[in-house]
């Protein structure tokens, strides 16, 4: 049992000082990225650079459709 209260005053008490300091730390700084950066994507706002420059999203030659499908066939 009391090991029970132990636990119980220990969970109680970081919780109330995680939400406290996270609430205070909001107030002050901000914990969110603005909406504009993070539909821009994050890499470039927070770190300067593109996190994956050689991943880019844009269709496939035709040529490479067509041999993947001789390949698979």
């Amino acid at each position: 049992m009391v090991q029970l209260v132990g636990i119980t005053t220990l969970v109680g008490f970081v919780f109330t000082f995680s939400f406290v300091l996270y609430w205070v730390l909001d107030i002050f700084l901000g914990q969110r990225v603005s909406a504009e950066s993070e539909v821009a994507d994050l890499d470039l706002p927070e770190m300067g650079q593109l996190g994956y420059p050689e991943f880019v999203f844009a269709p496939e030659p035709d040529v490479l459709v067509a041999a993947g499908k001789a390949a698979i066939a």
